[in-house]
C-alpha cells in the first residue's frame, strides 16, 4: 500500500495498473488534486487583487495640473476612484466657463462642501 501510495502520481504505474476499481479511483483523484489546485490558485489569486485594489482605493492620490492646491488637498480626501469623478467634473466645469456658459448650481454646492463655507 505504500509503495502504491508514492507511485500514485505516476502515470506509468497507474496504466499499468491491473484493477479497473484501483486505476478509476486514482484517476479520479488525480481529477479532484487538480481541481483543487485550480481553486487555491484561483482564490489565492482573488485574494491578491482584492488586496491591491484596497490599497489603490484607500492611499492612491491624483495628481493634476491646473486645479489648486487647497482643492487637491480636499479632494485627496476621497477613494481614489472618487478622486477621479471629482476631478473629471471640475474639468467639465472649467470647459463650460471656457465657453461663457453659466455653471450648474450642484458645482457651486459640491465646491462648498469640499472648500467649506
Amino acid at each position: 500500500m505504500r509503495t502504491w501510495m508514492t507511485k500514485i502520481y505516476e502515470t506509468k504505474v497507474i496504466n499499468e495498473c491491473q484493477a479497473p476499481t484501483v486505476k478509476q479511483t486514482t484517476v479520479s483523484h488525480h481529477s479532484l488534486i487538480g481541481a483543487c489546485h485550480k481553486i487555491i490558485a484561483l482564490d489565492t489569486k482573488k485574494r491578491s487583487d482584492i488586496e491591491y485594489i484596497a490599497f489603490e482605493f484607500h492611499t492612491k492620490q491624483i495628481s493634476v495640473v491646473g486645479i489648486d492646491f487647497e482643492i487637491i488637498g480636499q479632494i485627496h480626501k476621497f477613494p481614489f476612484s472618487i478622486q477621479q469623478k471629482i476631478v473629471s467634473e471640475v474639468h467639465a466645469v472649467e470647459k463650460r466657463i471656457e465657453k461663457g456658459k453659466d455653471v450648474p448650481v450642484l458645482t457651486i454646492l459640491a465646491r462648498k462642501i469640499i472648500l467649506g463655507p
